[in-house]
């Protein structure tokens, strides 16, 4: 019986070769990829993203450094869904609170140590989503083997107290200020077990001889007092963290791409585009080519109840901007955007800006008319051909994969 493995390695390079000796050794059959087979697998990585958030109303993940600056941002990305709860205001306020909590949880306790490698020491994970009015905040970051038991048994003190006995070490905590900044189980996470009246679940993964990796998962029902009706358990969150990690995905959003629904977002990215830190010309590209591929998203995915649903990811790999998108698309329309998508492919830089202007000479005679501009112009801006997939759900809809890198 052999185990069969994925090889992304070029298959005659001496480190593939020596990689492959190995594992033959212990009975590990190998099988290499051709770089269109790995990359027809990371185009699909959408649609299995797509479906394992297929319950939620709203996913909002981001997994890279933390700071007050990018906390801001995706609390903010995240309140443009908050604010379309129906209920009390006082619901409204307590997510904003426990999704901030969350957030910020990292931003105090994510030290990044010097003797850690960068990329492992600075990818922090949030996780904010809605099911049937059930919000879930997920927050993962490196600690010290050292302190785990001791974290441990303060967050099993948390959750271990009712109502009454969390109010009353709260403020026993604030007046004796007995847990540092750093002990884990400070102000923030007694007040995260308050206003959710649910237990805080948590884990640690071992990472190494010195480090773990710390996941914290609060939620809050808003249908009202007791359990919810979809328990996700903590094993989940972590299992979407490392695809995450195995993708270099920097964002991940899953979301109703209606107009009206990404013209908050877009406006947020834009203001907040100078704070990131990047290269004026790349930051200028990654927000020009954002905006298309959401806009393609919102103008041509199927509405379904009037819900355009998509997901858009971001990642990050080799100093290249992938974006990548999906969407459904209704049957009837697959052939023709298949046709325009080969049209683009065949064409160089030069040629696309000729069609281009072509076309915005069109538009300007004919408004209403669907010339595909935006797809014109990602391509303008994508370093290589951009990769596309439909998938057939059933006899009305298909399910439409772009990406693109920059």
């Amino acid at each position: 019986m052999f185990t069969i493995i994925h090889v992304l390695i070029k298959k005659n390079s001496i480190f593939g070769n020596r990689i492959r000796s190995i594992l033959l050794k212990t009975g590990i059959k190998v099988l290499y990829l051709s770089p269109n087979q790995a990359r027809d697998m990371r185009i699909d990585s959408i649609y299995n993203f797509f479906n394992e958030l297929k319950d939620d109303d709203f996913s909002l993940i981001y997994y890279g450094s933390a700071n007050d600056v990018i906390t801001d941002i995706l609390i903010k990305l995240s309140e443009v869904n908050i604010t379309d709860i129906r209920e009390m205001s006082q619901i409204r306020k307590k997510v904003s609170f426990l999704m901030a909590e969350c957030f910020q949880n990292i931003v105090r306790h994510g030290k990044i140590f010097d003797d850690v490698e960068k990329d492992l020491s600075s990818k922090h994970f949030f996780f904010t989503r809605s099911i049937s009015k059930t919000y879930y905040f997920i927050s993962a970051n490196l600690v010290e083997n050292t302190k785990v038991s001791s974290l441990r048994k303060k967050l099993k003190k948390v959750n271990d107290l009712d109502a009454v006995g969390l109010k009353e070490f709260y403020l026993e905590v604030l007046k004796n200020e007995q847990m540092s900044a750093q002990g884990g189980a400070g102000l923030g996470l007694i007040e995260m077990a308050r206003k959710s009246g649910q237990k805080l679940k948590f884990d640690f993964v071992k990472l190494n001889s010195k480090y773990s990796y710390f996941f914290l998962q609060v939620f809050f029902n808003g249908k009202g007092v007791g359990e919810t009706d979809k328990n996700i358990l903590i094993s989940t969150s972590k299992k979407i963290q490392k695809e995450i990690d195995s993708e270099n995905i920097i964002l991940l959003h899953r979301d109703n791409f209606s107009q009206e629904s990404i013209k908050p977002v877009l406006q947020m990215i834009e203001k907040n585009m100078n704070k990131i830190s990047e290269k004026g010309s790349m930051k200028k590209r990654v927000f020009h080519v954002l905006v298309e591929v959401l806009q393609n998203i919102s103008k041509h995915a199927h509405s379904i109840n009037d819900i355009r649903d998509g997901i858009f990811i971001l990642a990050h790999e080799n100093d290249n901007y992938i974006f990548r998108t999906g969407n459904y698309i209704l049957n009837s329309g697959v052939q023709a955007l298949k046709s325009v998508l080969d049209y683009l492919n065949t064409q160089n830089k030069t040629q696309l800006n000729v069609v281009y202007k072509r076309r915005l000479r069109e538009a300007a005679i004919n408004p209403d008319e669907d010339i595909a501009l935006g797809l014109i112009d990602i391509c303008r801006e994508s370093m290589e051909k951009i990769k596309y997939k439909f998938i057939r759900v059933d006899e009305q809809k298909s399910f439409f994969l772009l990406s693109v890198k920059l």
